[in-house]
Order: structure tokens, then C-alpha cells, then sequence
């Protein structure tokens, strides 16, 4: 909206609103843990989670928290911004804790079928994205608690979606690191 209408009224109003998001929530949101990844949300009287909540499809946050922060890095020319973007992918294509209660203990690709070790979904389609690791397990709503708020359920629903996020992000820490 910045570039489209950089003369309408509002956007020195917009251009403020998307400057706090991205410096004083994004950044530090993400730097509260070392892969970088962008927590599922604040709750009241619990802070940042990563794993609780409703949502079940934390993978997607991952992607779409990538693409974000390359529009970010756009913006602001910010290095840190391509940190985020690398961590959120990096988390998705196997570089995590591996921890978790409902199948064996490993760091894998949860891109189905792709590395040399992947998780596997419900639905045996390759190439899609598994909703990844939970606190609470897929579709199961629990009062988000910092002190359960651990990734310790793995998600292994996929489907034909579930790779947009992946994508979203993938392409543009490409695009602009080619810029």
C-alpha cells in the first residue's frame, strides 16, 4: 500500500503500524529462541508460546513468517531479517529438537518424502508438509500454559496446502537475495 498510494493520508500512519510490527514485535518475538522461529502467539498471562493454542499447523506459521521477514529485509535492508527467514526454513527442512512423544526421536525433513530422512504424513503425499510439532496434539484444545508449552507431539496431518507457506517463504529469501 506504501508503493501503490505512497501519497494518500494515511501512509505515514501505515508505514509507522508495519515499522512497530516488524521492530517491536517481530524481531524480538523471534529472538526469544535460537532457531528464530515466529511463536504461535502471545496469550494473556503466558506470554509468547511456541506450541500451545489452537492452532495446528505450526509449520505453515514457519513459511509464511520467512516470506514475511524477506519483506521485511525489502523494506528495511535489515540482515536480521534474512536470519529469521533462514532459521523458519531451516526448521521446517530438519534442523530441530527431534523431541517428541508419539513416534521415535529424530531431527528429519517434515517435507514428506524429501532429505534423507522426512517425517511421514497421514495421507502418504509427497512433497506436501506435515503440521509439525505441538504442545498439545493436533486438533485439541488446551488452555495454553508456558510451563507445557513444549513441542512435544508431533502433527503428522498433510495436505495439498500445507506447502504454501514452504513456498511463500522459499522464494522470496531467493528473490531477494537475487535482487
Amino acid at each position: 500500500m506504501m508503493d501503490l498510494w505512497g501519497d494518500h493520508p494515511n501512509a505515514v500512519s501505515w508505514k509507522a503500524c508495519v515499522d512497530s510490527f516488524a521492530f517491536n514485535y517481530f524481531l524480538p518475538a523471534t529472538h526469544q529462541n535460537p532457531f528464530k522461529i515466529l511463536p504461535a502467539g502471545y496469550y494473556k498471562n503466558e506470554g509468547l508460546l511456541n506450541w500451545s493454542g489452537w492452532y495446528h499447523g505450526h509449520n505453515k506459521i514457519f513459511g509464511y513468517a520467512a516470506g514475511l521477514a524477506m519483506e521485511f529485509y525489502n523494506l528495511y535492508h535489515d540482515d536480521r531479517f534474512i536470519e529469521i527467514a533462514v532459521g523458519n526454513l531451516q526448521w521446517i527442512s530438519g534442523l530441530h529438537s527431534g523431541f517428541h512423544e508419539n513416534t521415535e526421536d529424530f531431527s528429519a525433513s517434515m517435507i514428506v518424502g524429501i532429505g534423507n530422512r522426512s517425517k511421514s504424513d497421514w495421507d502418504a503425499m509427497t512433497g506436501t508438509i506435515t503440521n509439525g510439532f505441538e504442545a498439545d496434539g493436533q486438533f485439541k484444545l488446551s488452555k495454553p500454559k508456558k510451563e507445557t508449552d513444549l513441542p512435544t507431539v508431533f502433527g503428522d496431518e498433510g495436505g495439498i496446502h500445507h506447502p504454501a507457506g514452504w513456498i511463500s517463504g522459499l522464494t522470496r529469501l531467493y528473490y531477494y537475495q537475487k535482487k
